[in-house]
């Protein structure tokens, strides 16, 4: 299955969103056929939309940063909360968090020794525990992809070319829910729906 393009991708927006479009038979090229009702500047940015949440949702835009306990935790355009693994010393660690830390050691935020098993993210601080001092942890995190802009551009290469159709019904749906009436908000949501049926994650996952 070949890659879609970003223009590939917007006509199949058009013709969800209801533009009248048709296939040009002299090359078989997906065309406009009459007025528009949204720009390809809107719909370019719904499909960008797209990406960013089909990538946050799946988790396959990552990205590697070596940070020590106590510093700032990365931060993407997803935001703050967004590392979804970290090792030290090539070991793998749990996740934890502030209630568990504090019922288990009151003081644990104070430099101890001890390998680090666990790992937490607090008012935006990476954290590990046991906090050995000096201790540094490589984690993953997710981050954005780089936004589609030229008609030729495709999606993330982390994106499985067999999930680029899916794009489009996201898309779609983001725009219909810009909609006038409750036809449009109702499709909205069943275009929603067959989006997070294509790429294989169910309502609420990933959120």
């Amino acid at each position: 299955m070949a890659a879609k393009t970003l223009l590939q991708l917007r006509m199949a927006t058009r013709a969800l969103v209801g533009d009248s479009t048709r296939i040009d038979p002299t090359d078989g090229v997906t065309v406009l056929q009459g007025p528009t009702t949204w720009s390809d500047v809107e719909i370019n940015s719904a499909l960008n939309f797209a990406q960013n949440d089909y990538c946050f949702k799946k988790r396959c835009t990552l990205t590697t940063a070596i940070i020590s306990s106590g510093s700032r935790a990365p931060v993407s355009s997803f935001g703050e909360d967004t590392i979804v693994h970290a090792e030290y010393a090539g070991v793998a660690m749990d996740a934890s968090n502030l209630i568990f830390e504090d019922r288990l050691n009151p003081g644990w935020r104070v430099g101890s020794s001890g390998t680090p098993k666990r790992w937490l993210v607090q008012e935006g601080v990476f954290y590990l525990s046991p906090n050995a001092s000096g201790a540094t942890a490589t984690v993953l995190y997710l981050d954005v992809p780089s936004p589609m802009t030229a008609d030729g551009d495709t999606p993330d290469t982390s994106i499985t070319e067999a999930h680029h159709d899916a794009l489009a019904y996201l898309a779609a749906a983001q725009l219909l829910l810009q909609g006038r009436d409750q036809a449009a908000a109702g499709k909205a949501g069943s275009l929603g729906s067959i989006y997070l049926n294509l790429i294989g994650v169910s309502a609420g996952q990933g959120a």
